[in-house]
């Protein structure tokens, strides 16, 4: 994640904390689950956005991070 920390200029302090909100809100969902279901992902995350009043930005890098997240394990599956 290192790298994407640094593609969109976050800070340890703010990465941290995005994957923090990502694990409370799906981590007890397999990623095969998830993978079989992306609408759940764009439903919580724009029940998130409502609740926390996010930004596009902000739905967008956590969009990209859970993208990032899904890529890898997929790699590292292979």
């Amino acid at each position: 994640m290192a790298d994407y920390a640094e593609k969109y200029d976050l800070t340890s302090n703010s990465l941290g904390p995005m994957v923090s909100v990502i694990s409370d809100g799906l981590g007890s969902f397999s990623l095969e689950h998830l993978a079989a279901h992306p609408e759940y992902i764009e439903r919580w995350l724009n029940r998130l956005q409502t609740e926390r009043k996010w930004s596009e930005n902000s739905w967008d890098r956590y969009y990209e991070l859970l993208h990032s997240l899904f890529n890898r394990a997929i790699a590292g599956s292979g």
